[in-house]
């Protein structure tokens, strides 16, 4: 198996104890331009993958969801009566016991609660539908490449600033669904207006926004890219925005570890190609900020930070095994 298989397997023993381990899971990471698919075969083992372009609005979201299935499945000679479970990930407000998805802005879903499982369960013949939030699926597959029970925060920079938590290896999405929603911690009540309304939020100095908004591209590269490519080069103003993002984002990843004492911070989002820069760089701000306070060296924030892994689509992974999960409770 590959990394990524034999993770998968790991984190579904549940699933093999209910005696669901016959069927087929698929899990869909569902953005605002691609549905990324993944198949996970009756031993846990990925044994397909597939990038679709999004069809907005609900009734595209349902059918290009429904096509990413049968894909995976026919790709594979899978037939549908084997598939026991679909697990989707989506941007956006999601509950997760009715699979009502609001807000999701990215996708053309507007504020009316579109019932997604429900809608993509018709489509598929009655196969059980799960959706939950991305960054809590994303969550869930981060941890399952890092170990399954684990103590983990995934943290996206990205369009906005949010973290998915995953405690013992179950999911924690608090009693609205807004636990990891740290963007919206204000830091400076002087600060720039946020879009949630408030001002000086975390959001407007560690997401990929207000990195690109201080440094937009010049070059047609990502703004990230550009901006370390000229800290590095030494051009002073950039050193400043570079150390300024830094400095909020390690901010963000101690505020994750004061608050649940999470052993892995994730990074993840469009910020993350940067890479081992990018972790370097954290790291550095990390220990600065610890370096005065023998408490904070004491946790040692630094050493608890990973990178996602480029090569696994963690949130798809993670909305398979999120579909996986909610089937064997039904089932015990």
């Amino acid at each position: 198996m590959s990394e990524l298989s034999s993770v998968a397997s790991s984190t579904d023993e549940a699933t093999a104890s209910a005696g669901l381990a016959q069927g087929y899971a698929v899990g869909l990471d569902v953005g605002g331009t691609k549905i990324l698919g993944v198949l996970v075969g009756p031993d846990g083992s990925v044994e397909g993958t597939l990038r679709l372009p999004t069809r907005w609005g609900p009734e595209g979201v349902v059918s290009s969801a429904a096509e990413a299935v049968t894909g995976l499945l026919d790709a594979a000679g899978v037939p549908v009566e084997r598939l026991t479970s679909v697990g989707v990930g989506v941007p956006g407000l999601v509950d997760p016991a009715s699979g009502g998805v609001q807000h999701a802005v990215n996708l053309g879903i507007d504020a009316e609660t579109f019932l997604l499982a429900s809608l993509l369960s018709e489509h598929l013949g009655g196969v059980p539908v799960s959706v939950d939030n991305d960054l809590n699926v994303a969550a869930l597959g981060a941890a399952s490449v890092t170990g399954g029970d684990v103590d983990l925060a995934f943290l996206a920079l990205g369009t906005g600033l949010a973290a998915g938590i995953v405690l013992g290896g179950e999911l924690r999405r608090g009693v609205s669904g807004a636990a990891g929603e740290i963007g919206h911690i204000p830091v400076d009540p002087r600060g720039p207006l946020c879009a949630c309304g408030q001002r000086g939020c975390l959001e407007t100095y560690a997401s990929g926004t207000a990195l690109g908004a201080r440094w937009p591209s010049q070059h047609g590269r990502p703004a990230p890219a550009e901006l370390f490519e000229a800290a590095a080069g030494g051009d002073e103003r950039a050193v400043l925005v570079k150390n300024e993002f830094v400095t909020a984002v390690a901010a963000a990843i101690r505020l994750l570890v004061l608050s649940y004492d999470v052993e892995h911070v994730v990074l993840g989002g469009g910020v993350s190609i940067l890479g081992a820069p990018l972790l370097d760089a954290v790291a550095v701000a990390l220990e600065e900020q610890a370096s005065s306070s023998p408490f904070l060296a004491s946790l040692e924030i630094a050493d608890r930070v990973r990178l996602c892994p480029t090569d696994v689509p963690v949130a798809a992974v993670g909305a398979a095994l999120a579909g996986r999960r909610k089937v064997s409770k039904w089932k015990l």
